[in-house]
């Protein structure tokens, strides 16, 4: 039941995804992730080295 009074039923696949999400943006948060661009940066980084991202 949520605060509101309604009974809410979900899955157990359904509570891990949202809570690997709320993980992966905790995350991103702390490492400055804010875009998909900042993303981006951080898989050219990644795939091509430092200096040519």
């Amino acid at each position: 039941m949520n605060p509101n009074g309604e009974i809410v039923i979900g899955n157990a696949s359904e509570n891990a995804i949202f809570r690997a999400q709320d993980a992966m943006r905790s995350v991103a948060e702390k490492m400055g992730i804010a875009s998909a661009d900042d993303v981006q940066t951080l898989v050219d980084k990644e795939r091509y080295g430092e200096e040519d991202a």
